[in-house]
This record gives structure tokens, C-alpha cells and sequence, in this order.
């Protein structure tokens, strides 16, 4: 299997779950897009609120004025509730896309190996191919479904907030982008370090799911303890996972110190903008009211990049995993079933005529 993947391929395996999805549950497609549009919506009208409160308050202090206070408050509240019910709103519906997901992943999978060519189960890296998918399809396939749905809420809810922040200047948003790139690739080479240690060990795991298989089954147990080898082969366990995940310990800790300067990195574009802001508002160019409304949307827009950065870079194990599923799933037999193949009699045995043979 491939150490990496194009974007051109990332995008198309995205698209192919997205399809996917929307097929098996087309209405908890639409669902969920109506509760992101009423979270995003509401998550800006709060940040209004919040700043035309803020400011009526401060002009409280000076003024000794109420109006509009209570009002502001409870818009400020109601939108609030509103983002709570979005919420709500897309996880049901990502929860039910889950079960429909889940029992098409089981379907598909299973009736892939019944087509494939025997010879294949024989071949190692196809072998290595079906280990490796056949350990977690069950949960990683929705998952990843799970995952496109928050990918494209993330990028909605970005390019929401970027319109309000692209008011400050037209640079801010793509240098708080190039802060947080550097975040995203490093994440993106751990989620690879440690999907690829199963290329290397590849062996070791088609051994443990078989010790496993003889565990699991009262027929193994029977043998297992009469011949008192129930602690070799627990012990021969322990030594192959010991070893498989120690590996996987190691990459991880050697990817993630190099994570750690990229995200002080992160807070450098946020940085930059708040005193850019702050600096229109002494120089009398916004008014406080604009002023609470774009620094909260300021704080918001680094958050919301992060996420479309950060469901990239969670992605990037299942988008490894579905590359491996596909070219697995999109194996062709050279043994099929002829369309005009001939039913047997269920009662009259068939004729077998040997033709033409000789020794």
C-alpha cells in the first residue's frame, strides 16, 4: 500500500463517503445541514449581540441609560439556544447516518471477500490488506463518514466567519492560515508514521488475529489446555503486540515534539490581528460596539481554521484506511459467474462428460 496519497486522491475518497452517505440516508444529509446552517447563523448573531451589549453597557457607565440592554440580553440568550439546538441537530443526524453506515460497511466488506479469487487470500499483501482492514472497519468507515460531514461544517462555518473578519483587513485570514499550516502537516505525517508501522508488521498481525481466532473458540480452549499451551501462546501474543505497539509509541513520540513550536505558531495570525484591531479602535476608526464584534469574531475565525485543520489532519487515518478499503473493494475476480450459466436440477444429478483427454 501507498506511504501517501494525492490531494486529488484525498478529494475523491471524500467525495466517494459523501456519496455514499447521502445514498444510504439522504434526509439525515438534510438534516444536517439545516442544523449547521441554524449553529452558524446563531454562533454570529451571538457575537452581535454580545458586542451591542457590550458596548450599551459601557455607554450604562457614562450615560446612566437601560435601553435596549435587556433586549440585546435576550437575543444574545435565544441565540445561544439556538446554537445548542444545531448541535443537537447534527449529532442525531450524524448518528443515524452511523447505523446505516456501519451495516453497508459489514455488507460490503464480507461480500468482497466472497468474490475475490482464492489465489488472492494467498497473496501477502492482499493478505496484509485484509488483516489490516478486516481489524477495524466496523467503526473506522462510519467514522470516517462522521468525519466528512464535521469537515464540511468546518469550512461552512470558516467561510462564515471569515466575511466578518475580512472587515479588519484583507490580509488577516490567510496569515492566520499560514500560522496554522505548519500544524497541519506535522499532524498529517503522525497520523502516517503510525497507520504504515502495519505495512512493516504486517506478519505479526495475521498471526495474532489467527492466535486470536483459536482463543476466542471453545473448540481452541479445549486444545489449548489439554495440552497446557495456553501460556505459550499468551505469551507469544504479549511479545508480537509488545513489540507492534512499542513501535507505534516511538513514532508518535518522536512525531509529536516536532508539533509542539507549531502550535505556539497558532496564536502568532491571532496575535497579529487583535493588535491590528486594537489599533483601528485608538485611532478612532471603529466604533466599541464594531469593536467587541470583531474581535470576537477574530478569537473565532483561529478556532475555526483550526478545526478545518484539525479534522484534516483526524482524517488522515481514515482517509488511509478507505484508500486501502477501495482498492480492496475494487478488486476484480477473473472467476465470475457466467450470466448464462445453466441451474442444476435439485433432483437429477448433472452429466459430466470428460472430452478429448488423454494422459
Amino acid at each position: 500500500m501507498e506511504d501517501s496519497i494525492s490531494f486529488k486522491r484525498y478529494i475523491q475518497i471524500c467525495l466517494k463517503i459523501f456519496k455514499i452517505s447521502f445514498d444510504l440516508r439522504p434526509l439525515a444529509i438534510f438534516g444536517f445541514f439545516v442544523g449547521a446552517a441554524m449553529e452558524i447563523t446563531a454562533s454570529i448573531a451571538s457575537i452581535f449581540a454580545t458586542a451591542k451589549l457590550g458596548a450599551l453597557l459601557a455607554a450604562f457607565i457614562t450615560t446612566g441609560q437601560t435601553d435596549y440592554i435587556w433586549l440585546w440580553l435576550w437575543v444574545d440568550v435565544a441565540a445561544l439556544a439556538v446554537v445548542g439546538l444545531g448541535f443537537l441537530i447534527m449529532e442525531y443526524m450524524k448518528r443515524i447516518l452511523y447505523f446505516s453506515f456501519t451495516r453497508w460497511a459489514i455488507n460490503s466488506f464480507l461480500t468482497t471477500l466472497c468474490q475475490i479469487d482464492l489465489q488472492d487470500f494467498y497473496d501477502n499483501q492482499i493478505r496484509n490488506q485484509i488483516n489490516k482492514i478486516g481489524g477495524s472497519y466496523i467503526w473506522q468507515m462510519p467514522n470516517l463518514a462522521y468525519a466528512c460531514l464535521d469537515l464540511i461544517y468546518a469550512v461552512l462555518r470558516f467561510a462564515a466567519i471569515t466575511i466578518v473578519v475580512a472587515q479588519i483587513t484583507w490580509w488577516l485570514v490567510p496569515l492566520i492560515a499560514l500560522f496554522l499550516v505548519p500544524s497541519l502537516i506535522g499532524e498529517s505525517r503522525l497520523a502516517k508514521m503510525q497507520w504504515f508501522v502495519w505495512d512493516s508488521k504486517g506478519d505479526f498481525r495475521h498471526v495474532f488475529w489467527g492466535l486470536e481466532y483459536i482463543i476466542k473458540q471453545a473448540k481452541g480452549q479445549m486444545e489449548l489446555r489439554s495440552t497446557q499451551a495456553s501460556n505459550f501462546v499468551l505469551r507469544k501474543i504479549d511479545i508480537m503486540n509488545r513489540e507492534f505497539y512499542s513501535e507505534q509509541e516511538n513514532k508518535y513520540k518522536k512525531a509529536s515534539r516536532a508539533l509542539v513550536p507549531t502550535k505556539l505558531l497558532e496564536v502568532a495570525g491571532t496575535t497579529i490581528g487583535s493588535i491590528v484591531l486594537l489599533r483601528q479602535f485608538l485611532a478612532h476608526s471603529i466604533s466599541l460596539e464594531r469593536y467587541f464584534f470583531l474581535s470576537g469574531a477574530l478569537l473565532r475565525v483561529g478556532s475555526a481554521l483550526n478545526n478545518v485543520f484539525g479534522t484534516l489532519s483526524r482524517m488522515q487515518e481514515g482517509i488511509l484506511f478507505a484508500n486501502g478499503w477501495l482498492a480492496l473493494t475494487d478488486l476484480q475476480p477473473s472467476i465470475v459467474d457466467s450470466k448464462d450459466a445453466i441451474n442444476l436440477s435439485a433432483t437429477k444429478p448433472p452429466q459430466i462428460e470428460f472430452k478429448n483427454v488423454c494422459i
